[in-house]
């Protein structure tokens, strides 16, 4: 017989058993002797289920002291549920926390302790289980599987007795069975007919599923669970799946939000290679940094830095560009007197290949910063760092206000120093010098991308040109010699900044998370699934 899928099953599960320690910490451990179930289909729908249910308790397991057993769903009714160990009312009844849905029973001082057992009477009514027979519209069906256990606990064999007592008033050639056909029949005190199914060596931890069908015209109407409201249900069900879906999407975009916010962090984090005030702030403006020093102090990109290093060297006709791509230099040997210290370093650093290798380029940095934060004790960084912004700003006042093409290139030769270190630097070089012809200083020559040895100098200049046409030549050579020196400016800044403002060390304590999941033994479809067994 093909019977809809609608069926109740009384999911098994169930029990289990939560003890107090007892004597040593052995784990539960028990077989289940008698799974006898009487369920009495009323004409309201309800059914009435009955169990009796016999423990032993192992001599070396947990004594047994919380009973949880599953039923067929979430409709219930709790106040009508009752149960006694052994003739004794156990009055603690309540929803299992680890059976859903199920029903926990607490034996209080009637637990089953080793070596013992203990039979457990339990009763509870349930609504919406009767679905309608897919074979006949007129007929009703209903499907039930008893209580089973984890086999990570119940061993043995079980007496398993199943009994099905139908609506009063059904006669005998009105009943049908699905699947199994039934062991006994019988008529109850009510005169009801009894269909029966034993094993007597039933698993304890396998679900066994029985089921009937008959005339709906034994139940009330209303008693059977309609498509519309099977479809409302399954709505609701499809959100309750998908719910933890989105719940598991969110989580897992959540956690790589984490991760990217963290790793902006951790890169934000590096280039924060200044290292912090540990005094108190002084007070004052500390005058006289060089523009290379402002922009250490203001925390700009270290291969911009490195350019405005470069840039003040080719100035001072320290030095020449041999090569752009890829970049080579040579050390001239003349005005080394008017040097700064890290302007040596980073003549030195350069190697008789005409190279400036990140490893020693990245000492020359580090003793920068560290000279410069020297140079900052005593006085307040933050009036400085306003103080450096303005001198910046009025740089590129001076430009833009420039009356003649002789003030603007005077100007331009004076403090484009401080011009580079702008990060908005093209930009404002475009807006400042817009259309206007420019006069190039002497040291253009020798500042181009491009300008390859035998390329005019530093003192021999170029007349004039248009100002975009400038601009985007020395926009071009920044970006150029930047990349030139530093190749990657987040692991080179990265490097230092581990050496000049190291990340606080970790504290001895650390937060960590335990207990311990709860393994799920059910896979049936339409049963709760449970933590068989028990286990709290």
């Amino acid at each position: 017989m093909k019977i809809r899928n609608a069926v109740v099953v009384l999911m098994l599960l169930g029990t289990a058993v939560a003890l107090f320690p007892n004597g040593a910490s052995a784990d539960y451990d028990f077989s289940v002797r008698k799974n006898h179930v009487d369920v009495y289909i009323e004409r309201s729908g309800t059914i009435g289920i009955y169990y009796e249910l016999t423990f032993f308790c192992s001599p070396s397991g947990k004594a047994i002291d919380i009973v949880d057993i599953g039923v067929p769903n979430k409709h219930y009714i709790l106040s009508s549920a009752a149960a006694d160990l052994d003739g004794v009312k156990l009055k603690k009844i309540r929803r299992s926390e680890y059976v859903h849905p199920g029903i926990e029973i607490h034996l209080g001082g009637k637990k089953i302790t080793p070596g013992t057992s203990g039979t457990l009477h339990f009763y509870v009514e349930c609504k919406r289980v009767l679905y309608q027979d897919t074979e006949d519209k007129t007929y009703t069906s209903f499907r039930f599987s008893p209580t089973w256990f984890s086999p990570k606990f119940a061993r043995g064999k079980t007496d398993l007795q199943v009994s099905f007592h139908f609506p009063a008033g059904v006669t005998p050639d009105e009943t049908k069975w699905h699947q199994k056909e039934f062991d006994a029949h019988s008529l109850d005190d009510e005169k009801r007919i009894v269909f029966t199914w034993i094993n007597a060596s039933a698993s304890p931890s396998k679900q066994y599923t029985y089921g009937i069908s008959f005339p709906k015209k034994y139940v009330e109407p209303g008693a059977i669970v309609t498509k519309k409201a099977v479809r409302r249900r399954s709505v609701f069900k499809t959100i309750e799946n998908i719910f933890p879906l989105l719940f598991g999407f969110f989580m897992v975009f959540f956690v790589a939000m984490i991760g990217v916010v963290a790793s902006l962090t951790q890169k934000r984090r590096l280039m924060k290679y200044m290292p912090p005030s540990l005094a108190i702030e002084g007070v004052g403006i500390k005058r006289g940094l060089t523009a290379v020093e402002a922009a250490i102090l203001l925390e700009k990109p270290l291969d911009r830095v490195c350019t405005m290093i470069l840039f003040g060297l080719l100035k001072k006709d320290a030095l020449r560009v041999v090569k752009a791509k890829p970049l080579r230099l040579e050390v001239l040997e003349k005005n080394k007197e008017k040097l700064r210290e890290y302007e040596s370093l980073f003549l030195v650093a350069v190697d008789k290949k005409g190279r400036v290798p990140e490893t020693k380029l990245r000492k020359v940095i580090t003793s920068l910063i560290k000279g410069t934060n020297e140079k900052m004790k005593g006085f307040s960084r933050r009036d400085t760092r306003e103080y450096y912004r303005s001198i910046v700003n009025k740089a590129w006042e001076q430009v833009a206000s420039s009356e003649t093409e002789e003030v603007a290139s005077e100007v331009l030769d004076r403090e484009m120093e401080w011009l580079i270190a702008d990060e908005r630097y093209e930009q404002r070089m475009k807006e400042a010098l817009g259309d206007r012809v420019v006069i190039v200083p002497v040291w253009y020559p020798g500042y181009r991308t491009g300008a390859a040895a035998g390329a005019p100098g530093p003192g021999i200049s170029v007349p004039s040109l248009p100002g975009s046409e400038f601009a985007n030549s020395v926009v071009r050579s920044v970006e150029g010699f930047a990349h030139g020196l530093v190749s990657k400016v987040e692991s080179f800044t990265g490097g230092i900044t581990k050496v000049t403002n190291p990340p606080p060390a970790k504290s001895g304590s650390s937060w960590s998370s335990g207990g311990s999941g709860c393994a799920c033994a059910c896979a049936c479809a339409g049963c709760a699934c449970a933590c068989a067994g028990g286990g709290r």
